[in-house]
Formats: C-alpha cells, sequence, structure tokens
C-alpha cells in the first residue's frame, strides 16, 4: 500500500502543477477506478469524456499518457486504451496493477496467483483461465477446460482448507520479515474466493503440486510462468 501511494504521489508531482487551459501538457495522467469513472490530471471525468478532453488540451509535441488500472473493470480499461490508439495516441503506459488484471465479468473461469509480502520490486503474477484475454501484468496460461478443471479443483481444494489468513494476527508470529507467500484467487461462474497462504513453505508445496498435476499438459512457457511465481517465494519448482 505504501509503495502504492509513493507512486501515485510522484505522478501528482509530474501532472499537478498543470492547468487545462494554461499550459502545454507533456504527460496525461489517467487514473481508472473500480467504479469505471475516471481521473484525468488530478480531475474527475466521465472515461468516455477523456479523449475529447485530451483534443481540447495543449498537448506539447511527443506528449504521453499515462494509465492506471488497479482494481479498475476490464472493459472500461479495454474501451478507453482503444479508443486512444485508434485516434491515434500511441505513446500510452499502463501502469501494472499491483494484484493484476481485473478479468471481464463474461470470463467465467480463471485462477490468479499473486506474490504477498515486503515490496521491493515488481512482483511477477501469473492467471490461467480456458479463455483468452487481454492483461496487462500477467503471464498467461491458457489451458482447455479439461485440463483446467484440475487446476480448478486443486485451487479450490487449498482454498478450502483452515489456515488461510484472513487478517494480520493471524500471520504466524515467527513470520520471517522479508518472507513472501501465495495469495490465491479461484473465480467460477460468478464468485470469486482467495486464501493468503501462511508460510513461503506451504505456498511451495501448492506450487509444487501445480507443476505436477500430471492431467495437464504444461508447455515449457507454461511452466516458466509458474516457476516465475514461484521463484519471488524462493521456490524451486520441477515438473
Amino acid at each position: 500500500m505504501l509503495t502504492k501511494l509513493v507512486w501515485a504521489m510522484c505522478l501528482w508531482v509530474i501532472v499537478a502543477p498543470i492547468g487545462w487551459a494554461k499550459e502545454k501538457y507533456v504527460t496525461a495522467f489517467i487514473q481508472v477506478f473500480p467504479d469505471g469513472g475516471c481521473l484525468l490530471n488530478q480531475k474527475a471525468i466521465q472515461c468516455d469524456r477523456v479523449l475529447p478532453r485530451l483534443r481540447a488540451m495543449h498537448l506539447s509535441p511527443g506528449f504521453s499518457v499515462l494509465v492506471a488500472v488497479d482494481d479498475a473493470p476490464y472493459e472500461t480499461v479495454v474501451t478507453l486504451l482503444d479508443s486512444l490508439r485508434q485516434n491515434g495516441i500511441r505513446d500510452v503506459f499502463v501502469m501494472p496493477p499491483f494484484q493484476g488484471t481485473n478479468p471481464s465479468k463474461s470470463i467465467k473461469h480463471w485462477v490468479k496467483f499473486v506474490v504477498d509480502g515486503e515490496i521491493n520490486h515488481p512482483f511477477q503474477t501469473a492467471m490461467i483461465s480456458t479463455e483468452r484475454f487481454k492483461t496487462w501484468r500477467e503471464k498467461f496460461i491458457l489451458l482447455p477446460p479439461s485440463e483446467f478443471a484440475f487446476v480448478d479443483d486443486l485451487a479450490k481444494g487449498r482454498i478450502g482448507k483452515g489456515d488461510c489468513v484472513k487478517s494480520a494476527a493471524d500471520l504466524p508470529l515467527d513470520l520471517a520479515q522479508k518472507e513472501h507467500r501465495l495469495l490465491l484467487f479461484e473465480h467460477s461462474d460468478d464468485r470469486t474466493q482467495s486464501c493468503l497462504l501462511p508460510r513461503a513453505s506451504t505456498s511451495c508445496e501448492f506450487l509444487s503440486e501445480l507443476g505436477s498435476l500430471g492431467n495437464v499438459r504444461w508447455s515449457n512457457e507454461d511452466l516458466d510462468a509458474v516457476r516465475s511465481v514461484a521463484g519471488e517465494i524462493g521456490c524451486n519448482v520441477q515438473q
């Protein structure tokens, strides 16, 4: 959370002194909120009004656009980015969301792996689904439904255990300061459930079991995605 606040403050310093009617813009900062609303250079605006507002601004040659999409609705983000691209605004940087992409509500089945712990760099994340969709941070694994079912069952079974961390009070007392753990999300139909595994060791056990599922035909790229998350926690995942 502190890292997110520092990042946001840095961006505020970049764009806050720039007035819509007085100065030429070098950078435009757009934030898309969970409710689907937008903020353009610290001023609230409907997301479908961002493009007309950009056109009306005094844009310097070579200006760029930064877009923050943490917890933002998938469709809103895609529509906004497509609108910018289709209207010739090419220098657009999407700030990687800390906990990864919020998939479209039309995507009925997915599992996501996020690393939790002391943040000293952007952690690797991964997502597995039966349908392909655009992501802004995760390494993406596409599986046929028959194989995804085994991953989903494994995730549900792990979430169903009674040791998931639900609050800071549930963290182990001897938890190392820099110990990283797996935050597991599972989505079926219209319900998302999650589990913060209590230790690095329990996280590694789950990821090793995931990589060893005999009924899933993992490609090398798939296993590399799982290992990239495992590596952040300190696991050595073998097939």
